[in-house]
């Protein structure tokens, strides 16, 4: 067992995201137990935690200034008994709450661990920078993470999948997957596809508009997004997409847009190069970092024109050598060499 470790605990209760790193560990041979109430209570007695989301820690909210000095004791002690580890997911939480609360809570989070874990230098030299207080704490890079879980599930060929969805086997399908946090996410969708000039070009939205803004112009927005869904270039799928689905959902589509304002740790390319899907991305944040060296297209995340240049440019490339490329390079970002990485920091 690497340096004497023999079992991790993974405090939280996400039944996805988190999977992967219980993997990981599984893979080297530790005994993994997973739940925040274990990591409340500290009552199991592992070698190592390894947290994700500090917010996960207060409930998903905004913690009050007592939670705050609760939770740093908390940390304090885990710490005389185990080792730390932390792998950065977001720069601050997506739910409401005062910044400079968030940041002390990300801040105590950091200051306790032996290991800040980054999937990219872009984020490690973003977090570095937003809290210069732990830029000299150990942190280490693993660049790129995979969907290899999804891969268990039996995925449909091209054509029986389009099939299933609406589309003939010569339409461009293009994939919009996951929540759009911001009408303006939402405005460069609907402009740049309304503008690519690409033939039987096609619109398969599996994703929906969380809003940032009132009730009521959240409601209004809605309804705008509702009616432009209804073209009949465009296939909606506004259920829940279980994750047995997902590998024949982008086996339908011949490349995933990605649209995103807030670029500092997107898992879309990974999912889309897991299942073998090339990608269309913002030139921002940490993507042109996951798919340089690659032919999947770069856009200006503050242009439509660009975003629709990029979606003609790709209905003119081999999108099934990019496909297997991207495959390729995906198996390489396995959750075992991830957890490896974040040991030898130890």
């Amino acid at each position: 067992m690497l340096k004497g470790l023999s079992s991790v605990l993974l405090p939280s209760d996400d039944t996805s995201w988190v999977l992967n790193f219980v993997d990981g560990y599984r893979e080297l041979g530790f005994e993994v137990i997973t739940g925040t109430l274990n990591f409340t209570i500290e009552a199991s007695n592992p070698d190592l935690i390894h947290l994700n989301w500090p917010e996960e820690l207060t409930g998903w909210k905004c913690p009050s200034e007592r939670e705050l000095e609760e939770l740093e004791a908390r940390l304090a002690r885990w710490a005389r008994r185990a080792r730390i580890i932390v792998s950065v997911d977001n720069l601050y939480p997506h739910v409401s709450g005062d910044r400079e609360v968030w940041r002390r809570l990300y801040l105590s989070v950091y200051s306790a661990a032996d290991v800040i874990h980054h999937f990219s230098h872009t984020s490690c030299d973003i977090v570095r920078r937003e809290f210069p207080e732990i830029a000299g704490r150990k942190h280490v890079v693993r660049t790129g993470f995979n969907y290899e879980r999804l891969l268990c599930y039996k995925k449909k060929d091209r054509d029986a999948a389009r099939a299933e969805y609406g589309f003939s086997t010569n339409d461009f399908v293009l994939l919009s997957f996951g929540s759009l946090r911001y009408w303006s996410e939402v405005d460069l969708l609907r402009r740049s596809f309304s503008n690519a000039r690409a033939s039987r070009k096609k619109l398969l939205m599996a994703s929906k508009y969380g809003g940032e803004d009132s009730i009521w112009r959240q409601r209004q927005r809605r309804l705008l997004l509702k009616l432009w869904r209804c073209r009949g270039d465009i296939i909606s799928i506004r259920r829940y997409v279980e994750d047995a689905e997902v590998p024949s959902l982008f086996a339908a589509a011949d490349a995933l847009v990605v649209v995103r304002r807030d670029l500092f740790g997107s898992g879309l390319p990974s999912l889309a190069m897991t299942l073998a899907t090339p990608v269309i991305a913002p030139l921002a944040g940490v993507i042109p970092e996951y798919l340089a060296g690659t032919e999947n297209i770069l856009y200006d995340p503050t242009s439509f024109r660009s975003l629709a240049a990029a979606i003609d440019k790709m209905a003119g490339i081999d999108r099934e050598k990019l496909a297997v490329e991207n495959s390729k390079r995906a198996a390489q970002w396995g959750w075992k060499d991830t957890i490896s990485t974040c040991l030898a920091g130890l």
